[in-house]
């Protein structure tokens, strides 16, 4: 069984963790800033792994920590990070191996439908080809890619999606969708997708932006390297609206991580973590 450090030796670690000025900053994104609530070591599927409430924090943080602590290179900010801290960061999150640099957004359209037929009770037969054109609209397309049955985002990630939250019916019919954006999504662009026969109104309302990051040439080509060195190859996937690199008001970062969220973290995925972050901080000393 692979080496997992006990939980207060990755509390240890992190305290002791030290750096230069000129430190690239590593965050480990965490459910209310607590990576080892609720987490225990403990084998799983015959492998050592964390469990419990937040085992992909705990286990990013352990191998932030046992790589910061030896490195000057590496800054661990603790469960809040110093957002006025200088120098690049790079944030740490369940990627499954990925790195990441754009950050989707998140939106509310309202779509208004004019009723027709009878609206005795609230009912909708009468409004049904309304409904559906809208419905229509909202659904992913796309000439060449197979979208409509990518039920892993492998295709839509970085689309413009839309899903229903919820159906008013009143005078109108008013269908509230959740929009995941993109930094080339545009209101006018939604507008414009749900401008049908039926349709009197489109409101958006967004939530958050999404955002794309611009790391340091020297920093993205380090771990670059550092992930074909461990792992035989990288690459780049779209983030939620959710991802912690998305709260860092600097466009100097970018997300890298193993483990994938609410799993058991194993040591496996520990240790590529960590052998990405130490390759990562050689090359890094090796550029100074």
């Amino acid at each position: 069984m692979g080496e997992l450090p006990a939980l207060e030796t990755v509390r240890e670690r992190a305290a002791t963790a030290r750096s230069d000025p000129g430190a690239v900053n590593l965050f480990v994104a965490a459910p209310a800033g607590e990576p080892l609530l609720g987490v225990e070591r403990t084998p799983h599927d015959g492998k050592a792994a964390y469990v419990g409430e937040t085992p992909a924090a705990a286990g990013l943080l352990a191998a932030a920590a046992t790589v910061a602590a030896d490195s000057e290179r590496l800054r661990l900010h603790p469960p809040e990070p110093e957002l006025t801290a200088d120098g690049p960061w790079l944030v740490l999150e369940p990627l499954g191996g990925a790195l990441g640099t754009v950050t989707l957004g998140r939106a509310t359209v309202r779509v208004t439908v004019a009723r027709g037929g009878d609206t005795t009770y609230g009912r909708l037969s009468a409004d049904r080809e309304g409904i559906a054109e809208v419905l229509a609209a909202a659904r992913p397309s796309h000439d060449h890619y197979p979208v409509e049955r990518d039920e892993q985002e492998v295709f839509t990630r970085g689309m413009t999606t839309f899903e229903l939250s919820d159906v008013t019916v009143g005078t109108e019919v008013v269908l509230s969708l959740t929009a995941s954006t993109t930094p080339a999504t545009t209101p006018s662009e939604i507008r414009a997708r749900f401008d049908r026969e039926a349709v009197t109104d489109v409101a958006v309302d967004q939530l958050a932006g999404a955002s794309r990051a611009d790391p340091d040439d020297a920093l993205r080509e380090a771990l670059e390297r550092a992930h074909v060195a461990t792992m035989g190859d990288y690459r780049y996937e779209w983030l939620p609206a959710s991802s912690a690199l998305a709260r860092l008001p600097t466009a100097n970062k970018l997300a890298l991580g193993t483990g994938q969220p609410g799993e058991p973290f194993s040591v496996d995925a520990y240790e590529a973590c960590r052998d990405v972050l130490e390759h990562t901080a050689e090359a890094l000393e090796g550029a100074t």
